[in-house]
């Protein structure tokens, strides 16, 4: 096993977060790159960040116990928004 592999089995993916938990909403915010939770607004200090896959952020907000998952975009194609997904627990 090499070391990126090993970090590889540490990361959050997509369809662990889709498989267990349901989604709320999705909608898109100009590029920037703040700490805020963006379902609630919530101080970055009640925010945890995870290690994600790459041009992904995956956080948990504990004010609004909700997983946040930012797609980032690729500038240079000309795309100024990033994708925000917000995912709840199952009822």
């Amino acid at each position: 096993m090499n070391i990126n592999d090993f970090e590889q089995l540490y990361r959050i993916k997509l369809k662990d977060i889709e498989d267990n938990f349901e989604l709320e909403k999705k909608f898109d915010v100009p590029m920037r790159r703040e700490d805020a939770c963006e379902n609630c607004g919530g101080y970055h200090m009640n925010t945890s960040k995870y290690p994600s896959t790459p041009w992904q952020g995956v956080k948990f907000c504990r004010m609004c116990n909700r997983i946040i998952v930012t797609h980032y975009q690729d500038a240079m194609g000309g795309t100024r928004v990033d994708v925000i997904i917000v995912y709840k627990e199952r009822l």
